[in-house]
């Protein structure tokens, strides 16, 4: 972290950051069991959106998974910037400036993002249990063709959103909370 309370993390597109105080607004206001009951909510809005609203709802996914996170027990300081990234790739699928052949990336991105931090926080749990659920989870994000738009991804976005979200909900029943 930098002196001046942004924290930054080189990415292949270039340097992007957010602050300790925007991460921990993902924490204010609602634990972790209530981050992940809107997350499976979320799931439901995404199946039923049509592709007009896929990338709208996936932003907001990203977002609740970025919060959940943050709030969960094993999160720690090195799960950060990763969350940071979570959240500009969620605020990057609704700028107007970005293309909707972005958006499948941007998704990816985000999911990509969201399974190495539930691996580094398996680790501190019980990885060989949660091992199985990790991979399945890394499959489905890696199953998302970025080079197409959301409208065409569809069922590949949701398996992806929803094999992350059960890793959240095993590792959150793993660690007892």
């Amino acid at each position: 972290m930098r002196s001046d309370g942004l924290i930054t993390s080189e990415l292949s597109d270039g340097l992007t950051g957010c602050t300790l105080a925007q991460l921990r607004s993902l924490q204010a206001s609602h634990d972790f069991q209530e981050r992940l009951q809107s997350a499976r909510a979320q799931l439901g809005e995404l199946r039923t959106s049509t592709f007009v609203k896929r990338a709208v709802r996936s932003a907001e996914l990203l977002h609740v998974l970025a919060a959940a996170l943050a709030n969960a027990p094993q999160g720690r300081d090195q799960d950060v910037a990763s969350l940071c990234d979570m959240k500009q790739q969620a605020e990057g699928l609704l700028s107007s400036e970005s293309s909707p052949f972005q958006h499948c990336a941007r998704i990816k991105r985000g999911l990509y993002l969201a399974v190495d931090v539930l691996q580094r926080q398996a680790q501190r749990i019980d990885p060989q249990r949660l091992q199985p659920w990790l991979d399945s989870a890394r499959r489905a994000v890696q199953s998302i063709d970025e080079q197409s738009m959301v409208s065409f991804q569809g069922s590949e976005i949701q398996d992806a959103f929803r094999t992350t979200v059960d890793v959240l909900t095993v590792l959150s029943r793993t660690s007892g909370r």
